[in-house]
């Protein structure tokens, strides 16, 4: 379950996440994911015991921001 907090006046939500390798961050691969507004996500074909890296970007009128600092998840 993915929460993104929000901010005001965005238009949506990028997230993306990966299996961290070897304890390195960011991950080789992303998998993106857009959401409407900041709301709760399930995100399903997670790997179990497998340690993720989230990043999320909002979109407002003016564009993209940058990318979040990764948060690292262990899938149970």
């Amino acid at each position: 379950m993915v929460k993104v907090k929000g901010i005001a006046k965005a238009l949506s939500y990028d997230t993306r996440y990966g299996i961290v390798v070897n304890g390195a961050t960011p991950p080789a691969t992303w998998t993106s994911l857009t959401l409407p507004g900041a709301k709760k996500a399930t995100i399903t074909s997670l790997t179990p015991g497998a340690n993720y890296a989230f990043q999320v970007r909002a979109l407002g009128r003016l564009g993209y921001t940058d990318w979040s600092d990764s948060t690292t998840f262990i899938c149970a």
